[in-house]
Formats: C-alpha cells, sequence, structure tokens
C-alpha cells in the first residue's frame, strides 16, 4: 500500500514563490481553492504574456484553457497559434515542470466519445508535448516534467485513454468538495455568522428551469411538500424574460401543468389541483442569496436549518456518475439526504467510502433508470416523512446521527489532497514523505 502525506499551511509559501510577477491570473478561469489546501487559495490557471520565464518555473495550467486555446488555433483564430506555441515551448523545457489541472473537464459525462474540449486537448498533448506519456520511456521516473491533476474519475479515465498514462495522472475531488472547504474557511472569518432560522423538514434549491425540475416542484406543491421546504425555484431575472434553456416564463411553465399531472390528491378536482400550482406560479420566481454564488451562506444556513436535503444533481441521465456541490452541499452540512440525479449515485457514493440512509430513507429509487418514476419514488418518500407526527419524525432523524458524523469525516478526508510520491518528486513541496 502506498503511503501519502497531506499538503501542509507552510507549503503554501514554498508553491507562490516559483511563480513568476510575469504570469498573472486569469480572471474569469476556475481556481483550484482546496485542492492543495483547504485553508485558502494557493494558484490559479494562467494566461502569459509577452515576457515569459522559459527554465526553473512550475506551472499549473488550467486544462479548459488550453483545450479553447488549441480549438481556436485549429480554427486560425488570430494570436491563438502564437500563444500555443509558447505554452509548448515552457511546458518542453525540462527546466520547468508543469501540472495540468481540470475541473469537471468532461462537462457531459455521457458523451462518448469525449466532448471537443477534452478532445482538444489530449489532441494538444499528444502533438505538441514530448514528455507527456510515458514516465518509463523518457529517461526514469525522474525525468518526467508533465502531470496531470483533475477532479472526476470520469476525466481521469479519458486521460488515461487518451494519453496512456497512469503514474502522472491524479484524480482528486473537484466540485463535490466544494461545500467542506467554503465551510472551513467561512467559518475562521469574522463576517460570518451562521443565523439559526425555524427549522423546516426539507430543504432543495434549483436555479435552472427544465422539463425533470419543473415536474418535481409541482408534485411538491400538489402534496404540500413546498410548505415544510426552504427552496428556490427561479432564475435570476425578476420577470422570467425567457432569454435561454435555463429561463421560463410564467406563462411557459403553467403550460406544463396539466400535462404532467399525476398526484394522487384523488380528493381534490382537476382544476383545483392546477389551481394550487397556478398560484404557487403566480408567487416565483423564488431566490435565496446571491443568484451567482452557489456557495452563498444563506444556502447553507437554510440546509442546516433543515433535517432533510433534497440534492437536485446535474445530470440525471445514465451514465459515468458526475457529483457535484449539490451533494456535497448536506454531507458538509451533516444533513441525511436524497438525491434526484442519475441512477446509481447513491451506490457511487457508497464505493467512494460514505453511508447512506436506507432503510430509514427508503432508497431503492437510485436503481430506476426512468427519470420520472424515479422522481414520483422519492416525492412518495417526502410525502411519508411529511405526513409523519413531529415526534416520529424527530426519532427518525436521531437514528441517522451515526451516518451524517461518518460521512462529514469522509468528506474532510476528501477535501485534503494527499501527494502520492509521484508529485512530491515535483519538489515544490516542503516536509519528508514516507515511501
Amino acid at each position: 500500500m502506498e503511503d501519502i502525506r497531506y499538503i501542509q499551511h507552510d507549503d503554501i509559501p514554498n508553491i507562490k514563490h516559483k511563480f513568476s510577477s510575469d504570469i498573472n491570473p486569469h480572471k474569469k478561469s476556475s481556481d483550484i481553492d482546496g485542492w492543495l489546501t483547504a485553508q485558502g487559495k494557493v494558484v490559479k490557471s494562467f494566461q502569459f504574456g509577452d515576457d515569459w520565464p522559459e527554465e526553473n518555473g512550475i506551472f499549473f495550467i488550467d486544462i479548459n484553457i488550453v483545450s479553447r486555446l488549441h480549438t481556436d488555433a485549429c480554427n486560425e483564430i488570430p494570436d491563438s497559434t502564437k500563444t500555443l506555441s509558447k505554452l509548448s515551448a515552457l511546458v518542453n523545457n525540462p527546466n520547468n515542470k508543469t501540472i495540468f489541472f481540470g475541473l469537471n473537464t468532461t462537462d457531459a459525462p455521457d458523451s462518448q466519445p469525449p466532448l471537443p474540449n477534452t478532445q482538444s486537448f489530449i489532441t494538444y498533448i499528444t502533438h505538441h508535448i514530448v514528455q507527456s506519456k510515458y514516465q518509463t520511456l523518457t529517461g526514469g521516473e525522474d525525468a518526467t516534467t508533465v502531470y496531470f491533476m483533475v477532479g472526476f474519475p470520469d476525466e481521469e479515465r479519458v486521460l488515461i485513454k487518451g494519453l496512456d498514462t497512469h503514474e502522472n495522472i491524479l484524480c482528486r475531488v473537484g466540485w463535490f468538495k466544494e461545500p467542506m472547504v467554503h465551510h472551513i474557511f467561512n467559518k475562521e472569518q469574522e463576517w460570518y455568522k451562521e443565523t439559526i432560522h425555524p427549522t423546516k423538514r426539507f430543504s432543495i434549491f434549483s436555479r435552472r428551469i427544465d422539463d425533470e425540475r419543473q415536474h418535481f416542484f409541482f408534485e411538491l406543491v400538489r402534496n404540500n411538500i413546498i410548505e415544510n421546504c426552504y427552496y428556490s425555484f427561479g432564475d435570476s431575472h425578476p420577470d422570467f424574460v425567457g432569454e435561454n434553456d435555463y429561463t421560463r416564463t410564467k406563462d411557459q411553465i403553467k403550460e406544463a401543468v396539466i400535462p404532467t399531472r399525476t398526484s394522487n390528491l384523488f380528493f381534490l378536482t382537476a382544476k383545483d389541483e392546477d389551481q394550487k400550482i397556478y398560484d404557487w406560479i403566480d408567487g416565483i420566481p423564488y431566490t435565496v442569496g446571491d443568484y451567482e454564488n452557489i456557495h452563498d451562506p444563506l444556502i447553507t444556513e437554510y440546509t442546516k436549518s433543515s433535517s432533510i436535503h433534497i440534492a437536485i444533481e446535474t445530470c440525471t441521465a445514465p451514465a459515468y456518475i458526475l457529483l457535484t456541490e449539490k451533494v456535497g452541499r448536506p454531507i458538509a452540512m451533516k444533513k441525511p439526504f436524497l438525491v434526484f440525479g442519475q441512477p446509481y449515485i447513491m451506490a457511487y457514493l457508497q464505493k467512494c467510502g460514505f453511508r447512506t440512509f436506507h432503510p430509514i430513507i427508503n432508497e431503492t429509487y437510485d436503481s430506476v433508470i426512468d427519470p420520472y418514476e424515479r422522481q414520483q419514488m422519492i416525492i412518495n418518500e417526502l410525502d411519508r416523512f411529511n405526513l409523519m407526527s413531529d415526534e416520529e419524525f424527530a426519532n427518525e432523524m436521531e437514528e441517522l446521527n451515526d451516518i451524517v458524523e461518518e460521512n462529514y469525516a469522509r468528506m474532510l478526508e476528501l477535501s485534503e489532497l494527499k501527494l502520492t510520491p509521484t508529485f512530491y518528486r515535483l519538489g515544490i513541496f516542503n516536509g519528508p514523505v514516507v515511501f
């Protein structure tokens, strides 16, 4: 079993001084906050000016930026070829070391073959970078100067297949662990105050509107579950102007009410059911906190003030499992949860070392392929909890305390970067490593 070490906070200055002042942060790109430390940002991806350091540098380069740059060069967009050549010269210089990192590089995990941006990056590496594929064929393990650090297992799979490399790829969870990193960081700030709101049984947040999410919220309304939820359902524009696929007008939402009627409320007429939905729609948009900030402290507060969280994941189609901050949030907040996402997400979480909540929470929905059938099974389970007496509900939640504590500990472990000896040999981290 390979021994590992945790990066220490004292390593941060040792990383920072490796970067030239001629390299400026690219403000619009993803950073790797939390990958190197849970105590703040260390490095960002970079854009390169005219005066690049030619050697003795250690560079963290965003895979997504390289992919776009390579695609632009293929499309003969001005200056992109020149920039790409400079990047290649920097990476191929044996006196430099480079880590290509990515957060959700593949974008859609069900894409086969990989999406163009991932394939463009692989094409760039295989055509322009000399020492990318094998450590054993470049003069030994210490000769390799190019490394890859990605945030999802599917990215790791794509890179290993596309680049035929194993030892110089490190996969550490990306978006999934962000709520834990932000929660730990925020608690250390003076401005961060946790407000305790009146407890509700559920919390569920959705900024994006699509057919499946629309249907889900209709059922929450029909079954009177929405009244016991902290929730968001809406878009940033106050009038739902229908500007893109993620924005729908109130009239567009109302048009979907009748086709999705599946309620078991037999004692209401269809007209009564529809009116309940229409009245609710007239009250939206309903947003929580800063729409642009998925880690707004108010979302954290409402999650902590609920007993069960319902995570609506980005993807619902069967594919390689994609976990984001949506599932990470209840784990970081020590809450039990259900997930409306891809089938087998709960099974995948178990493989990642987490415990799930069956049979106290019925998780048989996890193996159902049809998204609307899976959705209805979740609604039925929420309805069951919603109709419980306060005493019965409290007893059920108490049964889950040990599980949420164990999941928190596992997430905390994943939120720390563990360096394998391969990455330790980059030479940018202080302290000993045990082999």
